[in-house]
C-alpha cells in the first residue's frame, strides 16, 4: 500500500526480547499513507500465533496478512490524537478497497509482510 515516504502505519510483531503480551502493537498509527506488518527476530509460525492470538489479523502465506479492519482501528485509537484520524483512516481503507485489499465484507485489509533480523524492527 505504499504512496510515499515514510513507514506509515504498521504492526510490528516482535521477537524474543518481548513479554507475550507485548508482542504486537501498531506504531505510527496517525501516518495512514501506508500500511504494513513488520516481524521482528521470530519465526513464521511464531509470528502468526503472536497474530491471532492479539486479535489483530492472521497471515495469509508469508509475505501478506489480513488484518481486523476494527482491532486495527481500536488499536490505533489509544495512540492518535487527531480530531480528523477517523476520517483519515476511512480514506486508507477507500484507497485499499480500491485495490482490492480490503475483503468484500469490509472486515479485513491485507498488508505486506517484512521479515527483519534485528531486534526492535523500528518500534518505538
Amino acid at each position: 500500500m505504499a504512496r510515499s515516504g515514510g513507514f506509515g502505519v504498521y504492526v510490528v510483531i516482535h521477537g524474543r526480547t518481548c513479554r507475550q503480551s507485548e508482542r504486537v502493537s501498531v506504531q505510527e498509527a496517525d501516518d495512514l499513507k501506508r500500511l504494513s506488518v513488520r516481524v521482528c527476530p521470530i519465526d513464521a509460525h511464531q509470528a502468526a500465533a503472536a497474530l491471532a492470538d492479539s486479535g489483530l489479523g492472521r497471515f495469509d502465506g508469508r509475505e501478506t496478512v489480513a488484518l481486523s479492519v476494527e482491532q486495527l482501528r481500536q488499536a490505533s485509537r489509544a495512540t492518535v490524537a487527531g480530531a480528523d484520524w477517523q476520517a483519515r483512516f476511512d480514506a486508507m481503507l477507500a484507497y485499499a478497497a480500491g485495490r482490492r485489499w480490503v475483503t468484500g465484507d469490509g472486515a479485513s485489509v491485507r498488508a505486506h509482510v517484512t521479515w527483519s533480523d534485528e531486534d526492535g524492527c523500528g518500534s518505538g
